[in-house]
């Protein structure tokens, strides 16, 4: 019997919980700034892009067997300061992504948000193995994705905003780490 996903997470200083379309707001904030989406194949995003991300993104916490994960970091006393995704890739892997407000990065909150999500992924989800890309000039990630015990598996080419850039393949096995 499946076990129904228990969100939000809860860290020292974040809440990850679902997003909701009232999230508009703080979601258009990082989506709409070009330095925050430059590692990924879409944005700047308009409001109008952002509110259809948004509406397609809503999910009950409820439904079993969910093949995406779309979540809001909220920075207690402070609102909405990121989202983050799991994204089924694979039978028993998910590929994490994530963004945050310019003006909440250099504080840690990446290291705990993908602290917590893995955990969440190996522990809730029984997923076997996590993956996330990343660009090789954002050695912030790199660093990040280095804290949580990620390795380097591959690299690999993507088409980001109509151009072919490499990327790094980062990867966690649950039998691998100590989360």
């Amino acid at each position: 019997m499946r076990r129904r996903v228990a969100l939000p997470l809860k860290t020292p200083r974040l809440e990850i919980r679902e997003i909701k379309p009232v999230d508009l707001s703080a979601v258009h904030a990082c989506v709409s700034d070009p330095l925050v989406t430059r590692w990924f194949p879409w944005g700047p995003n308009t409001e109008a892009e952002t509110r259809v991300f948004l509406e397609r993104a809503a999910h009950p916490a409820a439904t079993l067997d969910r093949e995406t994960f779309v979540m809001g970091v909220v920075l207690r006393g402070n609102g909405l300061i990121g989202v983050c995704f799991l994204d089924r890739s694979k039978d028993q892997e998910f590929e994490l992504g994530y963004y945050f407000r310019r003006d909440q990065w250099g504080q840690g909150f990446a290291t705990e948000l993908v602290k917590a999500v893995v955990a969440f992924a190996f522990a809730e989800l029984g997923v076997h193995r996590v993956l996330a890309r990343v660009d090789p000039g954002n050695p912030a990630s790199i660093r990040v994705l280095e804290h949580a015990a990620f390795r380097l598996e591959c690299q690999q080419e993507r088409f980001i905003k109509g151009e072919s850039r490499e990327s790094l393949v980062y990867v966690l096995v649950a039998d691998e780490c100590a989360v």
